[in-house]
């Protein structure tokens, strides 16, 4: 091998070390910046991870009509139309919104089963944002309609949690 190929091997190789580590440094920040967009979280990520496996569950196990369902997080949702309100839910009051849940769309499972999914899907946070879509005018009323569609954003970072309720 000539010093001039010789040369070129080593300038190529050299090229190719500092995009892989600049693309890691890139990966590493955005996973870094991902992190600290995280919601507060008062548990373990074993929690987390518990949550999102039960939400996953009552998805799973719905008798169809995909009344709750998980997505990719941030994403547009078009299917948001009509009337939009934000609201604070409680650890309980997002439990016994689940439960509710569970008594239309998961009717096969036992209460027990149910209480445990709730509660282990309710557990990470002690309030929730969520979106109400098209809920018409009960959305001026103090507690979050149950009707129309609720997103929650980013769920412990990571899916977004839709709820319809028609």
């Amino acid at each position: 091998m000539s010093n001039h190929n010789f040369l070129g091997l080593i300038c190529l190789l050299l090229v190719l070390s500092c995009t892989s580590s600049k693309d890691n440094d890139i990966r590493q920040n955005s996973v870094d910046h991902n992190l600290r967009k995280r919601p507060l979280l008062l548990e373990s990520d074993s929690t987390i991870d518990q949550a999102l496996d039960a939400l996953t569950e009552i998805q799973r196990s719905g008798n169809g009509g995909m009344m709750l369902y998980l997505t990719f997080p941030n994403i547009s949702h078009e299917e948001c139309v009509g009337e939009v309100a934000h609201y604070d839910l409680s650890q309980e009051e997002f439990k016994d919104a689940l439960l509710a849940v569970m008594n239309k769309n998961n009717r096969h499972l036992n209460n027990d089963e149910k209480m445990e999914l709730a509660a282990l899907a309710s557990l990470p946070l002690k309030q929730y944002k969520i979106i109400v879509c098209g809920a018409g005018d009960n959305s001026k009323k103090g507690l979050a309609p149950r009707e129309g569609r609720w997103i929650v954003t980013a769920i412990f970072g990571a899916s977004d949690l839709i709820i319809n309720w028609h």
